[in-house]
């Protein structure tokens, strides 16, 4: 069975960034795979400089938010990488809880319609339908 290992690109590129050697190697293949010029460089200059508080560009805050965690301390850029981690496992478990939710509501109402039909069809009275399946008249009455 085939195994690999998967880098992240920005992993990639902050490991190669530590060294100036590897900027043409980068460049290379970021050349190939934009089909654009473009020049490391830049790069570097944001990795070590901060971005002035005036400069107004598209999507510059996802900038500053990247550079903030690039120059975190190592073991402070995990932690927070975990963090984030989490959070999104949460998020994703929370999703999960309001499907279920919807499901068992959905479900729960389908059989109140069910229970309502067949009380009609006994000929119950309308109040002790709206008692038993708390459905509203006019809901009821539709059916």
């Amino acid at each position: 069975m085939n195994s690999r290992t998967l880098v992240g690109f920005d992993w990639a590129a902050r490991k190669n960034l530590r060294d100036k050697a590897h900027f043409d190697i980068l460049e290379g293949f970021l050349i190939a795979l934009l089909k654009q010029e473009i020049k490391i460089i830049t790069l570097y200059y944001f990795k070590n400089a901060d971005i002035k508080e005036n400069f107004k560009a598209r999507n510059i805050q996802l900038l500053q938010e990247k550079l903030a965690l690039w120059k975190m301390p190592d073991a402070e850029r995990r932690a927070y990488e975990r963090f984030m981690m989490n959070k999104a496992s949460e998020r994703g478990m929370i999703e999960a809880a309001k499907m279920e939710g919807r499901e068992e509501g959905f479900k729960r109402g389908i059989a109140r319609v069910r229970m309502a039909r067949a009380m009609l069809a006994a000929g119950e009275p309308l109040k002790k339908i709206r008692r038993f399946t708390r459905l509203s008249e006019q809901e009821i009455l539709i059916l």
